[in-house]
């Protein structure tokens, strides 16, 4: 996951900290002083959440294989020749609200 800063100049993991009294600068990435306590953040994920996760890889890493497909729909838009099919579209809008709630 990436986390973007937006707000420029503020640092949301504590990055290049000024430590109070001293004027040096703590840094996130380096070793620690002895006697310092470190804590540490945990996630846990459910079975759920890792097999969306693993499907979502799986379906980002994975060919094209329509491509001719998209690209023949792609020039019928440009040209102004494609159809839309209404009948089709609410047939399948429908056929997915039945499935959601059997």
């Amino acid at each position: 996951m990436q986390i973007k800063n937006l707000i420029e100049g503020l640092n949301p993991y504590g990055l290049n900290k000024k430590v109070q009294g001293t004027g040096q600068s703590e840094s996130g990435g380096g070793s620690k002083k002895a006697g310092s306590s470190q804590s540490s953040d945990k996630v846990n994920l459910s079975s759920e959440a890792k097999l969306r996760a693993s499907a979502y890889s799986e379906a980002a890493n994975a060919a094209d294989v329509r491509e001719d497909k998209v690209a023949a729909l792609r020039e019928q838009v440009r040209n102004g020749t494609y159809v839309i099919n209404d009948r089709k579209t609410a047939e399948n809008l429908v056929r997915d609200d039945l499935e959601l709630i059997t």
